[in-house]
């Protein structure tokens, strides 16, 4: 199951509200056409279940979503995005992160905070085979997990 045209617009809209362009710093929105096809292909699977989180959310304004000013959605929005993450909202909780996975991957996002894309050490660390040494830090933590009777 694929978003229609007025959920994706939605989203766009909605991703441009919590990731607003920094043309000072030369940041994009999180609208950015790039942005989003990553975010799409992030939520795709989960296609149906943001489609009735969508709807629940903008169901008063969903069917004049196309006509609404940029002003008059964002003054419909905030309320419940000023309030988050204080007050719980399944769709931001579901949306913020995958969107912010999909900004942050972008090359150009990456270039402002000079970061070079791809994974921080491709090339790896040099380890000398057979040195056990490196895990006594490890072992010297405190164990996360909690004991099971056996």
């Amino acid at each position: 199951m694929s978003f229609q045209a007025e959920e994706r617009y939605l989203l766009r809209r909605l991703c441009r509200l919590v990731i607003p362009a920094d043309a000072a710093a030369g940041l994009v929105a999180g609208d950015d056409p790039a942005i989003i096809d990553r975010l799409m292909i992030r939520l795709e699977r989960r296609a149906a279940r943001f489609q009735a989180l969508l709807r629940k959310q903008f169901s008063a304004i969903l069917y004049r979503i196309d006509t609404l000013s940029d002003e008059d959605f964002e003054s419909c929005c905030s309320p419940w995005l000023q309030a988050f993450p204080a007050e719980a909202n399944d769709l931001l909780e579901r949306l913020i992160p995958p969107l912010l996975q999909s900004y942050y991957e972008d090359f150009r996002v990456q270039q402002v905070y000079q970061r070079r894309p791809g994974a921080p050490f491709p090339e790896g660390y040099s380890v000398t085979e057979g040195d056990w040494s490196l895990l006594d830090e490890v072992k010297r933590r405190a164990s996360m997990y909690r004991k099971v009777p056996s």
